[in-house]
């Protein structure tokens, strides 16, 4: 499990480190859920011999419950040369919310004062 542990509103990247050990190229097919919070930017990446390729991961924080999805790497049959498909479970873990502004106010302890506060809709429909 590869847990995404961010704030709430906050964007995460992670890096699946995968390595070649054997003597010939390798190509995987990438594929994640679509709709998931989660995102790629590659859906096939191609691991040379013996080398080690980071697969970036993104991950947008939207909402503060736990979010899951999954995402597998399915090997291209080149000539005699097929790897195992490998599946990593994701997972997201909200730490907590981001304000979106701070106001500071300077007053006098236990006299009553007003503050003037803007309040904007961060989302794209009404409420």
């Amino acid at each position: 499990v590869i847990v995404f542990s961010t704030m709430l509103g906050v964007n995460m990247a992670k890096n699946i480190e995968l390595t070649n050990p054997s003597k010939k190229a390798i190509t995987y097919n990438v594929s994640l859920p679509t709709g998931s919070d989660f995102s790629i930017k590659d859906e096939v990446i191609k691991i040379e011999p013996k080398q080690t390729v980071s697969f970036p991961v993104e991950f947008q924080s939207r909402f503060s419950r736990m979010v899951e999805s999954q995402i597998v790497f399915t090997s291209r049959r080149e000539g005699n040369v097929h790897a195992a498909a490998m599946v990593f479970k994701l997972r997201s873990r909200c730490t907590g919310r981001k304000p979106r502004k701070t106001i500071p106010v300077s007053a006098v302890l236990y006299e009553i004062g007003t503050v003037d506060v803007e309040v904007d809709n961060p989302f794209s429909e009404d409420a």
